[in-house]
């Protein structure tokens, strides 16, 4: 066997075996980053669907809070509304008292006023009970 003969197969071999471990090495090299990116896809995805659920929750709970306090601010409205309206009717219960009584006492005074005037018509006892002093 001749040495050049030998070296030149040995170097085809060789050549050989590096070119099946580069293709080999490049599709390693793919299915790495494939399962590296899967992997990383999952976490992030699962990562996601869990900060999605808690701030659903917070979103939840803030609403639940904005609720109750709305209607705790609603009812205080109400109660002061009701409480005005009270003071409203009350006070214009006492200005419908005040006009029908100051009208009564007005019309006592043009009365005796006119029976000043006619004192001589009416009864002495009467004149007596309604005249000025």
């Amino acid at each position: 066997m001749d040495i050049g003969l030998f070296l030149e197969v040995l170097s085809r071999i060789v050549s050989l075996v590096l070119a099946i471990l580069a293709l080999s090495g490049f599709m390693f090299r793919r299915w790495i980053s494939a399962w590296i990116e899967d992997r990383f896809k999952r976490r992030i995805e699962t990562a996601l669907l869990k900060l999605k659920h808690e701030y659903t929750l917070e979103v939840e709970q803030k609403k639940a809070e904005l609720t109750k306090e709305v209607e705790k601010y609603r009812r205080e409205v109400d109660d002061h509304v009701r409480r005005s309206s009270r003071i409203y009717d009350k006070k214009f219960e006492a200005y419908e008292l005040f006009d029908s009584e100051y009208g009564r006492v007005i019309a006592e005074l043009y009365a005796l006023q006119s029976m000043n005037a006619e004192g001589s018509q009416i009864g002495p006892e009467i004149w007596n009970a309604y005249r000025p002093a």
